[in-house]
């Protein structure tokens, strides 16, 4: 594994969820009132869970897809990725966490970290392959 983007991923990580935090308290949404399992604290815009999930496997997505795997390879790493990134989107909804506007937040900030990082990798020419 490479330890420069794993600390990579590991700083937007830290990052995404601050940012995450600020949002929070800016927006200050309460969660929906319908429940499966327990009533999580906090505020419910964005989902920290949906930003979590795009920034750690989103980026090592963007990493498999660099790699110098077989193409077949990549294929089945990027899939796996996506379907466990939508997994997690899906399961805040179905645990009725949040609200899917919440979601689709989490969702589109998380990209955008992870967009960020991967734009700084790129741009200062740091080879996130090694």
């Amino acid at each position: 594994m490479n330890l420069l983007v794993a600390s990579a991923i590991f700083v937007a990580q830290l990052l995404s969820q601050g940012v995450v935090e600020l949002v929070k308290h800016a927006f200050q949404r309460v969660r929906p009132d319908a429940w499966l399992v327990h009533r999580e604290l906090g505020y419910s815009y964005p989902s920290g869970h949906a930003t979590t999930a795009i920034v750690f496997f989103g980026s090592w997505l963007v990493f498999a897809l660099l790699s110098p795997l077989a193409t077949g390879q990549k294929i089945a790493a990027a899939s796996i990725l996506a379907i466990w990134m939508a997994g997690i989107d899906w399961s805040r909804l179905a645990l009725g966490a949040h609200y899917p506007s919440d979601v689709v937040g989490g969702t589109l900030l998380g990209g955008a970290c992870a967009s960020a990082l991967w734009a700084t990798l790129l741009h200062f020419r740091l080879n996130p392959l090694g």
